[in-house]
């Protein structure tokens, strides 16, 4: 509802004066002023946008304090003129940037990152893949490289009671592995792996 609507008949005029509230963001100060129909209070959130004042009127105090502190927000970030939103837009992009709050980045960047997997994955639903990677990944630290697993992997096999030969030939088979496979051990292929296999003295095809 705006002013022109809110100056006929029934309604008390909106007279000049201090501001029933103001709102801060940083160094930007937007003013909440009050005024009453017959009935009903109603509040206006007042600005400057583009060189021209803007009166946004609302029921509630409530819904005014949510406005008038993401338009001072707009303003102290220098985007004033992403201001001019409807209703809609509005509660979109403060639903938006509620739902990213935990992950401390803008809705944009979100959305950015969102929009290049989608690229990325062409018609394979986003949370698919995701679901499959952490089933793939489940007990794997990413990022480990092969050399810092030999350790850990041979330990865990002496404890499985077997033969002092057979853990003696295990530890070098690995380390020749981990000779061949230096980097991050999600990032060895099947095929590489394989061939790797392949030549070994005494393996199949060798």
């Amino acid at each position: 509802m705006h002013d022109k609507i809110m100056t006929k008949s029934g309604v008390t005029p909106r007279k000049k004066g201090k501001p029933f509230m103001r709102i801060k963001y940083g160094s930007a100060v937007v003013p909440i002023y009050k005024a009453r129909t017959r009935k009903h209070d109603y509040y206006t959130v007042a600005f400057h946008m583009n060189g021209r004042r803007v009166r946004r009127n609302f029921g509630t105090l409530e819904k005014a304090k949510i406005e008038a502190q993401m338009v001072a927000k707009r303003i102290q970030e220098g985007l004033s003129a992403t201001n001019d939103l409807t209703a809609v837009q509005r509660e979109c992009y403060l639903a938006a940037e509620k739902m990213v709050a935990p992950f401390n980045m803008p809705p944009v960047s979100a959305l950015d990152e969102y929009a290049r997997c989608r690229q990325m994955l062409g018609e394979v639903p986003l949370m698919a893949a995701v679901q499959e990677f952490l089933r793939r990944t489940k007990g794997v630290t990413l990022g480990a490289k092969v050399p810092d697993l030999i350790g850990e992997f041979l330990a865990s096999k002496a404890q499985d009671n077997l033969s002092k030969s057979y853990l003696d030939q295990l530890a070098i088979t690995v380390r020749r592995f981990a000779k061949a496979f230096p980097g991050e051990i999600m990032a060895i292929k099947s095929g590489e792996v394989d061939r790797w296999l392949r030549s070994l003295a005494g393996s199949p095809g060798g």
